[in-house]
């Protein structure tokens, strides 16, 4: 295991552990200060499906999130994402982090994620995400770090080329700011716009860095079914290998599972506060795992 995979899994574990020392030395006057496995608590699992596609890739997936534990400061959650693409047969993301109230209008998030892709020319590749998020009623701010953990794999070659290429996978370093713009709640939608970056590299590699905007118009309640949320993304990114911009568009339909599946209290979703709302959004992560080639050493 590389050293920056040894650090990225202990800074997690050190977090989770001071989270969980902080939920379990504490006293537990009532029901809600207690750290419990409780799935039909305040907060609840969603299912997402997401549609994405751009000028070179169109991607489908299914995303669950779901608090494991929680109680009146934070969530453990589950997270997984699974689909494919036009590059890969299958794609998945799969892990979990911690939720927790730093401040009555401030969460404050860490992750880890396993990352899998079946690419149809490169064969499988792995690779390990953790990230930091901090989520507020109106703006949000993350950094992502993905460590590929698979080794480099050998392109096939024509007779015509003597020397032999190999296709790697790379360091994908990327981070965002986001913000709600104000006023739009009263016209019955939300409207979100995002600005970031990335860098990625890897030995042998020139490195690519680019930046990338956003904005995520949506609305819950469509049709008359609490807690069905609908977003429509637009998005455009710029490369530093590539002389154009890429334009991307994604939807993205959510909804409350317990309340579809248990039959409970139809608006238990729709009583949390806008900042208890972000407890269970899904985590922006990569799905896909970026490679470039090179000759083979």
């Amino acid at each position: 295991m590389g050293l920056r995979l040894r650090s990225s899994l202990y800074l997690f574990l050190s977090l989770f552990g001071l989270y969980a020392s902080d939920s379990l030395g504490q006293s537990f006057p009532n029901l809600e200060d207690r750290f419990t496995f409780n799935p039909l608590g305040k907060y609840q699992p969603r299912l997402i499906g997401l549609f994405e596609t751009d000028r070179n890739t169109t991607t489908g997936a299914a995303e669950i999130i779901a608090p494991l534990f929680q109680n009146g400061k934070g969530i453990a959650f589950a997270d997984v994402r699974s689909g494919n693409s036009s590059e890969a047969i299958y794609l998945l993301s799969a892990g979990g982090g911690l939720r927790h109230f730093l401040a009555p209008n401030l969460i404050g998030s860490t992750y880890l994620f396993l990352n899998y892709k079946d690419d149809y020319e490169y064969g499988p590749e792995t690779a390990v995400t953790a990230g930091i998020e901090i989520l507020a009623d109106g703006y949000e701010a993350r950094f992502n770090a993905q460590f590929p953990t698979s080794k480099p794999q050998l392109l096939s070659s024509t007779p015509e080329y003597i020397e032999q290429r190999e296709s790697i996978p790379l360091l994908n370093l990327s981070g965002e700011i986001g913000y709600d713009l104000p006023g739009t709640e009263n016209l019955d939608f939300g409207l979100r716009i995002y600005a970031g970056g990335f860098y990625r590299t890897a030995n042998n590699i020139e490195e690519i860095s680019g930046a990338q905007g956003r904005f995520e118009l949506s609305r819950e309640g469509w049709f008359g079914v609490p807690g069905l949320k609908t977003t429509f993304v637009g998005q455009i990114r710029y490369h530093s290998d590539i002389n154009y911009p890429i334009g991307a568009f994604q939807l993205r339909i959510g909804l409350p599972l317990v309340k579809y599946w248990k039959g409970i209290a139809a608006d238990n979703y729709n009583k949390l506060t806008p900042i208890e709302h972000r407890m269970t959004e899904r985590v922006r992560r990569p799905l896909t795992i970026h490679n470039r080639s090179r000759l083979r050493p």
